[in-house]
């Protein structure tokens, strides 16, 4: 759950502040390094979420790939 609650926080943050760096008229080198990791974070957040539901989707779609029957995720 705590890895889908961050996907949702990193997916509304890249909606709406991923794109704004202010105005480019005060935007410094430290400013924009300081943007980029919190993109990257926020990126990494949404692509582990990602996983998690791709694998909740091919266990849907395929139970009987799992010898219970079952879908497990690792």
């Amino acid at each position: 759950m705590d890895t889908l609650h961050k996907a949702r926080q990193a997916r509304n943050w890249i909606a709406h502040e991923g794109a704004s760096i202010g105005a480019i008229w005060c935007v410094d080198r430290d400013r924009i390094l300081q943007h980029a990791v919190k993109l990257r974070a926020a990126v990494t957040d949404l692509a582990l979420s990602d996983n998690v539901i791709s694998q909740w989707c091919h266990g849907l779609a395929e139970p009987q790939s799992s010898p219970s029957g079952r879908c497990s995720i690792s």
